[in-house]
């Protein structure tokens, strides 16, 4: 199995003071975030005990107003992460389609892609840019901003969120994927 984390970036404001009810409340509502790619972009998921190099409490939860150092961390070792897997998806796609179908539109570049199953790597290049710009949390993309339902934040919810952190909680969670050639019996 490949192992994966993913950090989920809560608000939490309107939750209870008590710390192990935040921690607990944080994972239920990422649990339920993940359980819908359950089976189909990933075999498993449960709470992170590190992230990063950094510890966490039973529930993969750390608190931006209990330590915010720790919090920025992880959100920007997670962010590195997000940035790595668009460039491995784009790079990927783009090496599978014809250049000289590709147009562009203002800013975007317009691939079109062929899903007839003979490509099994550029259709999950593909289907990972979909999900993935679809708001879709996808294993490999290290950070999910769950108020926002995207991996992606502009510049102003990220100072927004940096200048707040009290108001703010991260849960990691251990994603695992099966890879190629293994079967659920292999566990």
């Amino acid at each position: 199995m490949k192992t994966t984390q993913l950090a989920v970036v809560w608000p939490i404001p309107e939750l209870p003071q008590n710390t192990n009810q935040i921690h607990q409340e944080i994972w239920t509502r990422t649990a339920n975030l993940l359980k819908p790619g359950l089976g189909m972009l990933f075999d498993s998921f449960y709470p992170a005990s590190r992230a990063w190099g950094i510890p966490l409490n039973a529930f993969g939860v750390l608190l931006g107003r209990d330590a915010p150092a720790a919090c920025m961390g992880i959100l920007a070792a997670a962010s590195e992460v997000r940035d790595a897997a668009i460039d491995f998806h784009i790079k990927s796609l783009l090496a599978g389609v014809n250049p000289d179908q590709m147009w562009t539109t203002g800013d975007a570049i317009i691939c079109p892609v062929y899903l007839d199953g003979t490509d099994k790597e550029l259709e999950a290049h593909s289907l990972w840019q979909f999900c993935f710009f679809s708001g879709i949390p996808v294993p490999d993309c290290g950070i999910y901003y769950a108020q926002q339902q995207r991996s992606l934040a502009g510049p102003e919810q990220i100072k927004t969120i940096a200048s707040h952190l009290a108001g703010y909680a991260v849960c990691v969670a251990m994603l695992e994927i099966r890879e190629d050639g293994e079967s659920a019996n292999d566990d």
